[in-house]
């Protein structure tokens, strides 16, 4: 019926924006807490690995997804961020494969 309202309101564009960045937090606490039950069970070069894939991961979402970037890990521009992820998750992933256990 023309005129009518829904009694429902529609969320604007800046509570989905919102919403979306706080899934990217959310999801990037949830691996830290997975890499370290990893570590408590399987050992804490597996952990700091798992930790490593998360920067991977981290850098790899920084390259491919325009706009401003996921909350949480856009910090500079987006050479550097993608930079600094890859370049510490490599040297994570160094220090557990030949660290002395």
């Amino acid at each position: 019926m023309p005129g009518t309202h829904s009694l429902e309101p529609t969320p604007s564009p800046a509570v989905q924006v919102t919403a979306r960045h706080n899934r990217w937090v959310w999801s990037g606490a949830v691996a830290i807490v997975g890499a370290c039950v990893v570590a408590v069970v399987m050992g804490v070069a597996w952990g700091a690995l798992a930790l490593a894939g998360l920067m991977a991961v981290c850098g790899l979402a920084r390259l491919v997804i325009r706009g401003p970037g996921p909350a949480g890990i856009t910090i500079r521009s987006r050479t550097l961020d993608v930079a600094m992820f890859w370049s510490v998750g490599a040297a994570i992933a160094f220090l557990a494969l030949t660290a002395p256990m």
